[in-house]
């Protein structure tokens, strides 16, 4: 788990359930580039490959063309930092290996 910086008054309460499941607690850093490094990542590449390329006419149009592409991501890009597959492949393997997901 990793805490934001605003959960100060939460987290005494919550610190000793996590630890006694056996969840590690990994403290995100404000302006720590790893934190949520991925998800920054993903949000520039839809931002330049998808939502700045279009002209979107109506909202509907706007969740159908972002959802193709967030389908199209998932399945066909293949990533480096995921030993060269794609999201959905990584996903498959961590999900048919639950011994993974505990460790």
């Amino acid at each position: 788990m990793q805490p934001s910086p605003d959960s100060h008054d939460t987290f005494p309460i919550l610190y000793p359930t996590l630890c006694w499941r056996g969840i590690e607690i990994i403290y995100a850093y404000v302006g720590g580039p790893l934190c949520n490094g991925m998800a920054e990542h993903f949000m520039r590449v839809l931002k330049e490959q998808c939502i700045w390329v279009h002209r979107f006419q109506n909202l509907e149009e706007a969740r159908r063309i972002i959802g193709e592409f967030i389908e199209r991501y998932n399945r066909e890009w293949i990533l480096e930092r995921w030993v060269y597959r794609t999201p959905a492949q990584v996903r498959n393997d961590f999900q048919s290996h639950p011994e993974a997901q505990a460790a």
